[in-house]
């Protein structure tokens, strides 16, 4: 009887059944990869967007304060002058 030293049917069947399993599964999950890296890249965009807008606001509601602020501070600077000098135009405009 002669023997083969080349694979059996069997095992070369194994073989290509888990190499091809393999590569399918890899395949899997490259493309799994890179879908979730755009989905992921989409995610941060839109945050770092809505973060943005928030400090946007904040920094308009902030420029508000500070306009409302600097208006009504700048009647001190009318008061203190009448105090320096005691004008009448303060009297006649401010003092009922």
């Amino acid at each position: 009887m002669k023997r083969n030293n080349s694979l059996s049917i069997r095992v070369k069947t194994t073989l290509f059944v888990f190499t091809t399993l393999g590569l399918l599964i890899g395949l899997i999950a490259a493309i799994s990869f890179l879908s979730s890296l755009s989905r992921i890249e989409t995610v941060e965009n839109d945050r770092a967007l809505e973060e943005l807008d928030l400090v946007n606001r904040q920094l308009s509601n902030s420029l508000d304060d500070l306009g409302g602020t600097n208006s009504d501070w700048s009647w001190w600077d009318d008061s203190y002058d009448f105090v320096q000098d005691g004008n009448q135009e303060y009297i006649d405009g401010n003092l009922y």
